[in-house]
C-alpha cells in the first residue's frame, strides 16, 4: 500500500467554510420571503452540499482509500466524528418540541420519526408532507454520508487496488434499483439519488491528487472559477436540485472547485486565512445548528414587531441573522463538538483516527 508524504489542504479546509456559508445563505431565503422578500433568490448555494460530498469522498480515500485501517476502526471513528454533535442538536430540538411547540411550526415530536433520525434511517416527516426527511432537517445529508461510510467500510476489507470500482460499483447499483423497481419503498428509494456518486467523484481525486502538482496556480485558479461559473449558472436552473441534472450541474460544478482547490493545496502556497480557517473547523457544527438559528432570529424579528419591508431593513436582517448563524456555531465547535471528540478520541484510544482534521489544516 502506498505511503505518501504528509500532504496539508490549506484551501480544501477554506472551501469546507465557504460550503458551509453557502448553504446558511441558500436556507436564508425562507426568513427572508417571512419578512416580506419577494425578489430573486441563489437558489445554485445550494451546491454547498454537493461541495461537501465530494469533499467528504476525497478526505475518506486519503485517510483509508489506500491504507491498512481496520473496517471496525473506521467505522467507529466516523460514528464518533458524526454522531455526538448531531445527536445533540437532534434532541435539543426534541425537548423544544416537548416543552414549547409552537416555536417550531415547520416540526412535530413523533417518536418514530425521532428514532429514525437519530439513525440516520429516512423517513417521512410528521409535517413535511411527502418528504423523507429527519427531525434536524439538514440532516438528511448526514443519511447520505453514514451510507456512504458504511459502504466505504465494507470494502476495507478488499485489496486496496479493488476499493474504489468496489465503492463505484456499490453505489451505481443503489441508482439503479429505483428505476428497475420502482415500487420500491420511498425509504430505500431515498438512497438512490444519483447525487450519492459525488462521494466517488471525491475518491477518484483522492486517488489521484498527486498528479496535479504540475498543473500549477493559474490552473488552479481557473479549474476553480470555471467550477464557480458552472455552478452559478448552470446549478441555479430549474430542475437542476433533483435526479441526474443535480449530479451534472451541481456535482460537476462541485468537483471542479475541490479540483482547483487541490491544485492550489498541492502548490504549498502561503496565503492563510484565520477567519476561513476557524469556519473550516466548525462548518458542521455551522451546518448543524443554522437552521434552528435562522428559524429563531425570523421568529424573534416578527414577534418583537420590527420593520420587515424595504431593502435596508431586510439586508439588516440578513447580516444579523448570518452572523448569529456563525457566531453560533463557532461556539458550539469549540464548546462542545471539539471537546466532546477530543474525549471520546482519548477514551477510544484514537490511534489512526480518521478525522479530517488530520488532512485538512
Amino acid at each position: 500500500m502506498r505511503h505518501e508524504e504528509k500532504q496539508t489542504f490549506v484551501y480544501i479546509q477554506y472551501l469546507r467554510g465557504i460550503a458551509a456559508l453557502a448553504v446558511v445563505v441558500f436556507h436564508l431565503e425562507t426568513s427572508m420571503r417571512r419578512l416580506g422578500y419577494e425578489g430573486d433568490w441563489p437558489t445554485s448555494l445550494a451546491a454547498g452540499v454537493d461541495v461537501f460530498f465530494v469533499i467528504s469522498g476525497f478526505i475518506m480515500w486519503l485517510t483509508a482509500g489506500d491504507r491498512d485501517v481496520r473496517p471496525l476502526r473506521f467505522i467507529i471513528n466516523r460514528i464518533r466524528r458524526i454522531v455526538p454533535l448531531y445527536w445533540a442538536v437532534t434532541l435539543f430540538m426534541a425537548l423544544v418540541l416537548l416543552v414549547a411547540p409552537s416555536l417550531l411550526n415547520s416540526a412535530a415530536l413523533d417518536p418514530k420519526h425521532l428514532l429514525a433520525s437519530l439513525f440516520f434511517w429516512p423517513s417521512a416527516h410528521p409535517v413535511l408532507e411527502g418528504q423523507y426527511l429527519p427531525l434536524l432537517v439538514p440532516g438528511w445529508t448526514l443519511n447520505f454520508e453514514m451510507f456512504f461510510y458504511a459502504i466505504f467500510g465494507l470494502v476495507l476489507f478488499l485489496p486496496a487496488q479493488l476499493r474504489l470500482q468496489a465503492v463505484a460499483f456499490s453505489l451505481g447499483i443503489v441508482i439503479l434499483l429505483p428505476v428497475l423497481f420502482p415500487k420500491l419503498p420511498p425509504e430505500l428509494q431515498f438512497f438512490g439519488a444519483p447525487l450519492i456518486m459525488e462521494f466517488v467523484v471525491g475518491m477518484v481525486l483522492g486517488k489521484y491528487y498527486h498528479h496535479l502538482k504540475a498543473a500549477g496556480v493559474r490552473i488552479g485558479i481557473l479549474v476553480l472559477a470555471v467550477g464557480l461559473l458552472f455552478i452559478i449558472v448552470l446549478g441555479g436552473s430549474d430542475g437542476a436540485d433533483q435526479g441526474w441534472a443535480r449530479l451534472v450541474f451541481r456535482g460537476g460544478g462541485a468537483g471542479l472547485v475541490v479540483v482547483g482547490a487541490v491544485v492550489l493545496d498541492t502548490q504549498n502556497l502561503s496565503a492563510k486565512s484565520r477567519f476561513l480557517h476557524l469556519i473550516g473547523d466548525a462548518s458542521y457544527s455551522i451546518y448543524l445548528v443554522h437552521g434552528i438559528i435562522l428559524s429563531a432570529c425570523t421568529t424573534f424579528w416578527i414577534k418583537a414587531h420590527l420593520p420587515t419591508f424595504g431593502v435596508v431593513v431586510q439586508t439588516v436582517f440578513a447580516l444579523s441573522a448570518m452572523l448569529m448563524c456563525l457566531f453560533t456555531g463557532v461556539f458550539v465547535y469549540r464548546f462542545f463538538e471539539k471537546p466532546t471528540d477530543k474525549l471520546l478520541r482519548r477514551w477510544l484510544q484514537g490511534g489512526a483516527a480518521q478525522n479530517a482534521g488530520l488532512f485538512v489544516k
